[in-house]
């Protein structure tokens, strides 16, 4: 990422990340947001999905707020938005 230079450089640069998330949340009709809470920990969450970086580590879930007992790990090809994941997506990534 470039160096940016002011606090008006964060504004703008964080205003571009937020037009990009509404068209993905326009194309897909889910709701997208994220949290980051220091310079190594990010989670964003797409519909019932998850990607969660924690450090080094990228870990993308499958949460839906109605049934915490489906809750698992899945590879990124396997998110299906507005169902469960599809188990047959090959591991690609």
């Amino acid at each position: 990422m470039e160096k940016l230079k002011s606090d008006g450089d964060v504004m703008i640069h964080l205003r571009n990340i937020a037009r990009e998330l509404r068209e993905l949340s326009k194309m897909t009709g889910q709701t997208i947001s994220m949290d980051c809470r220091s310079e190594k920990d990010a989670n964003v969450r797409i519909g019932d999905y998850a990607i969660i970086i924690l450090g080094d580590k990228e870990y993308y879930r499958y949460e839906p707020i109605r049934g915490l007992a489906e809750w698992r790990d899945i590879e990124p090809q396997q998110a299906v938005f507005g169902s469960a994941p599809n188990d047959d997506a090959g591991e690609e990534f």
